[in-house]
């Protein structure tokens, strides 16, 4: 595909002008290189994007690296239905118009997310974080305490600034009221993230094959076979604003693949959060508690949940300090505590329906990546023989997605039910 028009030359000059504060500019060569393959390939178009420019009042000369995500240029049948998911409206206006403005609500200027210099409704112009030096954590290991702890002072700083936001403007959901709508957990029949989520109910039920633990108890298998797609529904009234506690701005969609780290002396020292495609307005813990889901296992969370929700309280109630407000005042601790118990299964959920995909074998999924029809057919169809065969060659994939499905089973349906 050839990429050179992607952008005019006013929109080059913007884009080189606002990296370096500068309008004496000249622009000497632009250079566009596609970067990314299946299942991120075949959401849009990524290219890198290199700009030999030169600083005419000085004479100095850059070579910058940006970053671009556009829609696919495969057909238009392929661009309707990367629409219909309404990821690249919630993005485009996430990068022009949300996250500058939380990101001016805080005394640190902290950044959470990349640096934006122009988005069009087809195009968002990034700053090249990979350049930097930035990278993903391996999408199927666990994180350690090392990232968690950056990823959840990060959040405290997002949630913070969303709660100053408002305490300076308006509530989010009516500041941004036309983006704020759900698009991983529709409740829309009909609708392409419906039709996923019912596709990774049915797979959950197809799972309880492999729970040895309830294999000689046919009775109560049967059980949680016919109960646990209302459990998995649930998620349809937790990704709802809350009207008992206090909402936030959520990412919506934090895990392994969307997070990207900077190390110095193989540690993580810095952060940023990318794709903004699913964000919600819903309380804080419920992000915690998705981000915990994805990233770690059971035993683990639970032994370090209590540190984890104080690493993170603190943080918020220093970057409120800052600004002259009281975390008891905003958002309880208590608050904090009481919706934790309310939100528990929502990360349960969680790990049952998106770990599915998202520890999915890229050998196995990336064939999918090459038509429409085989990539629907995954995602909202049937996905079961592509489960059976990663839990036959990934021993890792079958213990998380196990341990994920006796969690929920635990503390829903046997709760009522008993042998």
């Amino acid at each position: 595909m050839e990429h050179s028009n992607l952008l005019s030359p006013g929109e080059v000059f913007t884009i080189v002008s606002r990296r370096l504060d500068s309008e004496n500019i000249k622009v000497e060569e632009v250079v566009f290189a596609p970067i990314g393959s299946g299942m991120t390939g075949f959401m849009g178009d990524h290219l890198r994007i290199q700009v030999v420019v030169k600083e005419t009042r000085l004479g100095q000369r850059y070579e910058l690296q940006f970053f671009s995500k556009s829609l696919p240029t495969t057909s238009q049948e392929h661009i309707d239905y990367v629409l219909s998911f309404g990821a690249y409206e919630k993005e485009v206006v996430a990068y022009s118009s949300i996250l500058p403005e939380l990101r001016e609500c805080l005394a640190t200027r902290a950044r959470w997310s990349c640096d934006c210099f122009l988005t069009r409704p087809d195009l968002i112009v990034l700053e090249n974080i990979s350049h930097q030096g930035f990278q993903l954590h391996d999408s199927l290991k666990c994180m350690d305490n090392a990232h968690i702890t950056l990823v959840l002072s990060s959040l405290a700083r997002l949630h913070a600034a969303s709660l100053i936001f408002e305490e300076r403007h308006s509530k989010i959901d009516d500041a941004f009221k036309e983006v704020m709508f759900e698009n991983l957990f529709s409740a829309t029949e009909g609708s392409s993230s419906y039709n996923w989520f019912m596709t990774g109910i049915n797979t959950a039920v197809h799972l309880t094959k492999y729970l040895e633990k309830f294999s000689d108890n046919a009775k109560l298998l049967s059980v949680i076979k016919k109960e646990l797609p209302d459990i998995c529904k649930l998620m349809w009234e937790f990704v709802k604003p809350s009207k008992k506690f206090r909402n936030v701005l959520c990412h919506g969609d934090l895990w392994n693949n969307n997070i990207m780290f900077r190390y110095e002396n193989e540690r993580p020292v810095e952060l940023r959060f990318i794709d903004f495609q699913m964000y919600r307005y819903i309380p804080p813990v419920a992000e915690i508690l998705f981000f915990l889901h994805m990233t770690t296992r059971r035993a683990y969370r639970e032994a370090h949940l209590e540190d984890f929700l104080a690493l993170y309280y603190e943080t918020l109630t220093h970057e409120l300090h800052l600004q002259g407000y009281e975390s008891e005042q905003l958002l309880p601790l208590t608050e904090i505590r009481e919706s934790l118990e309310a939100y528990r299964n929502m990360g349960r959920i969680i790990g049952v329906i998106l770990n599915q995909m998202c520890l999915m074998d890229p050998e196995i999924i990336a064939p999918y990546a090459t038509s429409l029809g085989k990539f629907r057919k995954v995602l909202e169809q049937d996905r079961r023989q592509e489960v059976d065969e990663n839990f036959q060659r990934r021993p890792i994939y079958r213990d998380r997605l196990v341990e994920a499905l006796e969690e929920l089973i635990e503390f829903t349906i046997l709760k009522n039910h008993t042998n």
